[in-house]
């Protein structure tokens, strides 16, 4: 028998709060430095404002709408957000909609990435894809969460019978998931282990696929340096600075979900307080994204250090009047 705690966390509960109210204001930050502040990255600078929009709908779900609370090491998750609370949303649909999510901002990190690097190869007429691949690579990402969601739904036994379930699979945890307003458990079976190897198995494509395109963007910029101008250079640069910045962000928050699957397969005997802190450092990624930008992204960077010379300078005339009179 497992040690299954099934009181909600107050260290947790305050970490949504705090991690999603950062996020919020941290994801608006980008939406309007994008916008307002990076006008030399030309229409690229939308790409970035594509994948920052997603990742702000992505953390409003984790953080605020679902909050999601694991019960491993068996296959349960429960769900404290607002969507379970006022809306009575169930948590399985909750954890389809974060899926979907989740899918979709790696994918437009990637769709950031093949843009630029389609831009760099246009003009120098290298590795230039023809529009059918484009589309059928287009279908391929679009495609991506099809399978997990109808095998998700297929292993959903739904709300009414979940507590019968339990009574007959997990009769010591009975008790504990009565108390439970919002949860869903899965079967264990091979579908869906199945899954987590598809979900897993696709996260890692897409991010091999981002290695492999950025080390050809590298390339690229070597044979397009003598082609265009010192100053359109360093805005491919800064791009691509970006990029990669974001994308070892991304590589990093995404490892959690591995330990997630490391839990369900060798069923650990502490997994639930594991699978807690794996959720925590899921949810970091747009906080970690952001502090990661102001350091590596230049636009950003040259931002942060105007705004502070004009901060110090305001506060140097501050005290130098009050000085005066």
């Amino acid at each position: 028998m497992y040690n299954i705690d099934f009181a909600e966390p107050l260290w947790m509960v305050n970490y949504y709060h705090f991690i999603g109210i950062s996020s919020l204001i941290g994801n608006i930050f980008g939406i309007y430095l994008l916008i307002y502040q990076t006008k030399e990255l030309g229409e690229f600078r939308y790409y970035l404002l594509l994948f920052q929009v997603v990742c702000t709908a992505t953390d409003l779900n984790l953080t605020t709408f679902m909050k999601f609370l694991p019960y491993y090491p068996i296959n349960a998750l429960g769900t404290i957000g607002y969507c379970s609370q006022w809306f009575n949303m169930p948590t399985h649909y909750c954890m389809l909609v974060c899926l979907i999510l989740t899918y979709y901002e790696s994918e437009c990190l990637a769709l950031c990435f093949f843009q630029k690097h389609q831009k760099i190869a246009s003009v120098i007429a290298v590795h230039v894809f023809p529009v059918y691949a484009k589309i059928i690579g287009a279908l391929i990402f679009l495609a991506f969460p099809v399978y997990p969601m109808i095998a998700m739904q297929i292993l959903d036994v739904g709300p009414e019978k979940q507590l019968e379930y339990i009574k007959r699979d997990f009769p010591d945890y009975y008790a504990g998931f009565s108390t439970v307003p919002h949860f869903a458990i899965y079967l264990d079976s091979p579908l869906l282990y199945s899954v987590y190897s598809v979900v897993l198995l696709t996260m890692g494509t897409i991010f091999a696929s981002l290695v492999f395109v950025n080390t050809d963007l590298i390339r690229l910029m070597v044979r397009l340096k003598p082609q265009i101008s010192p100053q359109n250079y360093q805005k491919h640069v800064e791009a691509i600075q970006s990029l990669i910045v974001q994308m070892l962000v991304a590589g990093l928050c995404a490892l959690p979900l591995f330990g997630v699957a490391f839990i369900l397969a060798f069923q650990l005997k502490n997994g639930q307080f594991i699978g807690r802190i794996m959720f925590v450092l899921w949810t970091c990624h747009s906080t970690i994204n952001m502090i990661s930008l102001f350091i590596f992204f230049p636009p950003y960077r040259r931002y942060l250090f105007k705004k502070l010379r004009i901060n110090r300078r305001s506060l140097f005339q501050v005290a130098a009047s009050s000085v005066m009179t």
